[in-house]
């Protein structure tokens, strides 16, 4: 016969379910399924809103996400060998 893990959640609740059902003779045996399945809604129920709760605290304390880096600026044009040129007046113009 395998062993269970006292570890392993379905494990346990295999054992809940013999313990419940072998606790009650017999007797009233859906009302007791009716409480345990109450129960693991009302379970379920929490872990969601906490969950719920730790998303929202994450995402209101989250940095905001950075902006996209500017673009980088264009390179100077490279200088000539001879410099600058400037406007030379033409005679007779």
């Amino acid at each position: 016969m395998p062993e269970l893990d006292p570890q392993n959640p379905y494990s346990l609740f295999l054992v809940l379910v013999l313990l419940l059902l072998g606790s009650t003779g017999g007797n009233h045996v859906d009302r007791h399924l009716d409480y345990m399945l109450n129960s693991l809604q009302a379970a379920k129920d929490s872990i969601a809103a906490v969950r719920q709760g730790f998303q929202t605290f994450h995402a209101t304390l989250a940095p905001p996400a950075p902006s996209p880096a500017p673009a980088p600026a264009p390179a100077p044009a490279p200088a000539t060998e001879t410099g600058p040129v400037w406007p030379v007046a033409v005679a007779g113009s």
